[in-house]
């Protein structure tokens, strides 16, 4: 069982954003991968505190990506960020390349980035410029290659913490990576 449980309540946070929910989840995912006792999850239906509550030993609510970095049990201090644009290209080469880090590292947007710097977390890399779909093919390694990630640019965050936690490559839906795996 996990000894404790961070569910941040995206159920009765009207203040949530998108782009906070992909910082939280991509977090989210590298804690699953790496946390041996607290664990992470962004919670958007009420009825799904049943059954999670009986996998950890605590359940703690948090409301915020403030509440988040501020929580002592959760090691965001040790992260740093990459920086994108929601729902292009440079979000999945940016959700590619937290996947592919050893270290912890954040999938942040210019909404994001100044909260996770106030925390002391620094960018890593800016890929806010990045418009070609294969760069996190062409430029990263470190990827499981049994598992990928095919997404919808107009919703990241679904998936973004198991992409994260499983080391995937992180696609758009458009179907690009298919003609450059045959190539």
């Amino acid at each position: 069982a996990v000894s404790k449980l961070f569910v941040v309540r995206d159920d009765l946070s009207a203040h949530l954003d998108a782009e906070q929910k992909l910082a939280i989840t991509t977090l989210s995912g590298f804690l699953a991968r790496t946390a041996a006792g607290s664990h992470l999850g962004l919670v958007s239906k009420s009825e799904d505190l049943v059954w999670l509550s009986e996998v950890a030993d605590e359940v703690v609510d948090l409301y915020s990506l403030d509440e988040v970095l501020a929580e002592d049990d959760i090691p965001s201090g040790d992260c740093r960020y990459v920086l994108c644009k929601v729902g292009d290209n440079s979000t999945n080469a940016a959700l590619s390349f937290s996947a592919a880090s050893d270290e912890c590292t954040i999938v942040a947007t210019e909404g994001t980035a100044p909260l996770l710097e106030s925390f002391g977390i620094k960018m890593a890399m800016n890929l806010t410029s990045i418009t070609d779909p294969f760069w996190a093919l062409d430029n990263l390694s470190g990827f499981n290659q049994h598992v990928s990630v095919l997404q919808n640019a107009g919703n990241p965050v679904p998936l973004s913490d198991f992409a994260v936690k499983c080391r995937a490559l992180h696609w758009w839906g458009w179907g690009e990576c298919g003609k450059k795996l045959d190539d």
